[in-house]
C-alpha cells in the first residue's frame, strides 16, 4: 500500500514535468516555423506574384526533403494553389502518434508571405510540421523519466518497508511481552504505548485498536470471572442447603421414628389409664414428646423457608375462627397463670382466601410467646380489616401483652434465626429462638409484613399486615359431628423395619376387623402382597435393603399387584420425599408420628365404613320456663351488662357475668338461669369459643 501510494505520487510529479516540457517545446516548434517562412518569404513571394509554379513546387519539395514540414501548400493573393508537398507517411507507434497529435492538435500554421520593398502581400503559406523527431525525443525521454520514477519509488518505499517492519516487529514484540505477562485484575496491564512519530500513522492506529480490544478482552475477562465465581459460589450454596436438607431429612426421620413409638403408646394407654396420678404421668410424656416435635418441625419450616420451597395455599378462612382455635390451644396455661385475655375480632368478621394453616402458625407462635413472657396483666389480641381495591382488602392482626418487654436495642435482632433476648431465663422459658424466625419469613413469604414495639418491663406489641387479600362470598361449611367410625372387615399389610413400628399400628387399629399381615423390608412386603392380596399396604418408605420406594414401584409394575392402594407411613416429612412416594405410585401418605385420626381418615378412603353419628340431645331454649316476673328482673339486672360483653367477647368478662347470673338465679330462685350460668361459667373456663358464642347468644331467650 505504502509502496502504491509513493508510486502514484511521483508518477504524479512526473506528468507535470512532462507536461511542462511538452508545452514549452510546442510552443518551440512554431517559433521556428515563423523563422523559416520569414526567412523564405522574398523567394517563395516571387513565385506567388509571377506565377512560377516550378519555383513554388521546388521550394515546397525542398521544406519537405529537408524533413522540416510535414506539408506545405503555397497560395496567392488570389486565394490559388501555386504549389503543395507532403511527406510520405511511415509507420509510427500509437504512443508516437498520440504524441503528434497533442503536439499539433493535427492543425497546420498559416504564415502570410510578403514581397518587395514595400510589403506587398503575395498570399501565404500552409505549413504542418513534421514532429516526428521530437515526439519520438519526447517518448523516449517520457519513458525515461516513468522508469526512473519507478525505481527510485520503489527504492524508496522498500527502505521505508523495511524501517516500517522493525518498528512493527519491536512494537509487536512488546505487545506479545505484555500479553505474556497479563493479569486479569490488573487495567495497566493493557494499556501499550507508542511513540509520537507514530502515533498518526498505521503503527499508531493498530496500537490504538489494540488498545480498545485488550480493555474489552479485560472486561470480559472480569465478568468470566465473577460469573465463574458466583456460579462456584451458587454451587457451593445449593451443595450446603441439599446438604443441609438431607441432614435435617434425616435427623427428622431419626428422632420422629422413636417418638412415633413414645407418643403412640402413650395415646394408647391414655385410652385406658383413669388413675390420675399415672394419667399426668402419661400427659407428661406426650407433652415432652410434642415439645421435641415442635423443634424438630421448626427447623424443617426454617430450612424449606429459606430454601424458597413453601407452598402458600390460599382457601377460604375466617380470621375470627383461626384466632378462636389459637386461643383455645392457651387456654389452661391462661388460666393457671390468672391471665387476663381480651379479643378484639370484630373487624374481621368476613370470609376471605387466605392461607389458613400458616396463618395459625403466625398466631401459634406471636400467642404462644406472649403467654409464656406475661406473667400477670393481660393479653389481647386484635384484628381489624380496611378496604383496599375493589374486592380486597388489607387485614392488620396485633398481639399486645403486658410481659416482661423487649429492650429497644433488641427489637430488630428477635427476628433473626436461634435469637433470644439477652439476660432471659433459658431455664425458665426455654425455646429455641425459631419461633419468631419463622413468623417473620412466613409473613413474607405471603407479602406481609411484622413489627414489634416494646417497653421493658411494659409489655410488647407484635403487628402483622398482609395486604391484597381477596374477599371470598362462598359460604362457610357448617361443622358436623364426627361419629364413630366402622370399617368392614379388610386384610392391611404392615410393611415396616422396625417391629415397634408395626406393633404400634395394631394397636391404634386393634378396634377393627382388620387381618394383619407383616413384613420387615419391601422385597418381603412385595412377595406377601403377591401371595396373600391385601385390601391395602401401609409402606413404610425407609427400610433397609428395598425400601419403600422401590417396593412401591414394584407393586404398581406388577398386574397381580397394581390394584392395591398404597398408603406410605413415614417420617420423612419434606415435600419433595412426599411427592417421591407419590410418583411411585403411593396413594396417600401419613406421616409419624401416627396420629390416630389421620390414619382412620386415610383408611376410610380405601375401605368400606359406616360412620354412626352421635345422638343428638334434645335441650329446651333457654328461658322457656320462666315467669314473666322472673323475666323482668333478669331483663333489669343483667341485659345491659349482656349487651356490653357480648360486643367485646373477653374471657374475664365472661366468668364475671356467669357469677353474676348466678348469684342473681339463686337469690330469685330462677333454675333455667342457674343451669345456664353454669354453662356459661364451664364454656370460659375451658375457653371452648365455639360452645361459648352459642351460650352467650342463649340469653336472648331469658330477656
Amino acid at each position: 500500500m505504502t509502496f502504491f501510494i509513493a508510486f502514484t505520487l511521483g508518477l504524479l510529479l512526473s506528468i507535470v514535468l512532462l507536461w511542462f516540457d511538452f508545452r514549452k517545446e510546442q510552443a518551440g516548434v512554431k517559433s521556428r516555423l515563423e523563422k523559416m517562412t520569414s526567412m523564405m518569404s522574398q523567394t517563395a513571394g516571387h513565385a506567388l506574384v509571377t506565377g512560377n509554379k516550378s519555383l513554388a513546387q521546388g521550394i515546397t519539395d525542398g521544406l519537405v526533403e529537408a524533413g522540416i514540414v510535414k506539408k506545405v501548400i503555397l497560395v496567392n493573393d488570389k486565394n490559388e494553389v501555386l504549389a503543395e508537398s507532403e511527406a510520405r507517411s511511415t509507420e509510427a507507434g500509437y504512443f508516437i502518434i498520440l504524441i503528434q497529435k497533442m503536439y499539433t492538435g493535427e492543425m497546420s500554421f498559416r504564415f502570410p508571405l510578403i514581397y518587395g520593398k514595400n510589403w506587398h502581400y503575395a498570399g501565404y503559406a500552409e505549413i504542418q510540421p513534421n514532429i516526428r523527431n521530437i515526439s519520438e525525443d519526447f517518448a523516449s525521454h517520457a519513458g525515461t523519466v516513468f522508469i526512473s520514477t519507478f525505481l527510485v519509488t520503489a527504492v524508496l518505499s522498500l527502505l521505508y518497508a523495511v524501517s516500517f517492519h522493525l518498528t512493527l516487529v519491536r512494537q509487536i514484540q512488546k505487545i506479545a511481552e505484555k500479553l505474556a505477562g497479563a493479569d486479569p485484575s490488573s487495567q495497566s496491564i493493557y494499556s501499550i504505548n507508542i511513540s509520537e512519530r507514530h502515533a498518526k500513522d498505521e503503527l499508531g492506529v493498530l496500537t490504538e485498536s489494540l488498545n480498545i480490544l485488550f480493555a474489552r478482552y479485560h472486561d470480559n475477562l472480569l465478568k468470566v470471572s465473577r460469573t465463574e465465581e458466583l456460579r462456584a459460589a451458587k454451587e457451593a450454596a445449593d451443595t450446603a442447603n441439599r446438604a443441609k436438607s438431607e441432614f435435617l431429612a434425616n435427623i427428622s426421620h431419626e428422632i420422629r421414628t422413636p417418638m412415633n413409638i413414645i407418643l403412640g403408646f402413650a395415646e394408647i394407654l391414655s385410652r385406658d389409664i383413669n388413675e390420675p396420678e399415672h394419667a399426668n404421668l402419661l400427659n407428661t410424656i406426650k407433652d415432652s414428646g410434642e415439645t421435641l416435635m415442635k423443634l424438630i418441625n421448626d427447623l424443617l419450616d426454617l430450612s424449606k423457608i429459606e430454601s424458597g420451597r413453601i407452598d402458600i395455599n390460599p382457601v377460604p378462612l375466617n380470621i375470627c375462627a383461626v384466632v378462636d382455635e389459637t386461643v383455645n390451644i392457651f387456654s389452661e396455661t391462661v388460666k393457671r397463670k390468672g391471665l387476663k385475655l381480651i379479643l378484639d375480632t370484630g373487624g374481621c368478621s368476613r370470609q376471605i382466601l387466605f392461607d389458613g394453616i400458616r396463618l395459625r402458625q403466625i398466631l401459634f407462635n406471636l400467642v404462644g410467646n406472649a403467654v409464656k413472657f406475661t406473667d400477670s396483666g393481660f393479653i389481647k389480641i386484635s384484628c381489624r380489616e380496611e378496604a383496599a381495591e375493589g374486592n380486597l382488602r388489607s387485614v392488620t392482626i396485633t398481639v399486645e401483652d403486658s410481659g416482661m418487654g423487649i429492650e429497644q436495642s433488641q427489637l430488630e435482632a428477635v427476628f433473626e434465626n436461634f435469637a433470644q433476648q439477652q439476660g432471659q431465663d433459658h431455664a425458665r422459658y426455654g425455646g429455641t429462638g425459631l419461633g419468631l424466625a419463622i413468623t417473620k419469613k412466613l409473613t413474607e413469604a405471603m407479602n406481609g409484613t411484622v413489627s414489634v414495639s416494646s417497653i421493658k418491663g411494659r409489655g410488647s406489641l407484635f403487628t402483622v399486615k398482609f395486604g391484597n387479600i381477596r374477599i371470598c362470598d362462598q359460604p362457610r361449611p357448617e361443622k358436623t359431628d364426627s361419629g364413630a367410625v366402622h370399617f368392614e372387615p379388610a386384610r392391611i399389610l404392615i410393611a415396616d423395619d422396625s417391629p415397634h413400628n408395626r406393633f404400634l399400628i395394631r394397636l391404634l387399629l386393634k378396634e377393627h376387623p382388620f387381618t394383619f399381615i407383616e413384613a420387615e423390608n419391601g422385597q418381603e412386603a412385595f412377595a406377601k402382597a403377591s401371595e396373600h392380596m391385601p385390601d391395602i399396604v401401609l409402606l413404610d418408605m425407609k427400610m433397609p435393603g428395598t425400601d419403600g420406594y422401590a417396593a412401591a414401584k414394584m407393586l404398581k409394575g406388577s398386574s397381580a399387584t397394581a390394584h392395591i392402594p398404597i398408603i406410605a407411613v413415614s417420617a420423612d416429612v419434606l415435600s419433595d420425599r412426599m411427592e417421591e412416594a407419590f410418583a411411585c405410585g403411593c396413594a396417600a401418605y401419613v406421616k409419624k408420628p401416627i396420629i390416630s385420626s389421620e390414619l382412620t381418615d386415610a383408611l376410610k378412603v380405601f375401605i368400606k365404613h359406616r360412620v354412626k353419628q352421635p345422638e343428638k340431645r334434645h335441650e329446651h331454649a333457654p328461658g322457656a320456663g320462666i315467669t314473666p316476673e322472673q323475666r323482668e328482673i333478669i331483663r333489669t339486672e343483667l341485659h345491659a351488662r349482656w349487651q356490653q360483653i357480648s360486643r367485646r367477647f373477653v374471657i374475664s368478662d365472661m366468668e364475671s357475668f356467669a357469677a353474676l347470673a348466678l348469684a342473681l338465679a339463686e337469690k330469685e330462685n330462677i333454675k333455667e338461669l342457674k343451669n345456664w350460668a353454669e354453662k356459661l361459667a364451664k364454656d370460659a373456663k375451658e375457653f371452648d369459643i365455639d360452645s361459648l358464642t352459642g351460650t352467650i347468644d342463649n340469653f336472648t331467650g331469658f330477656i
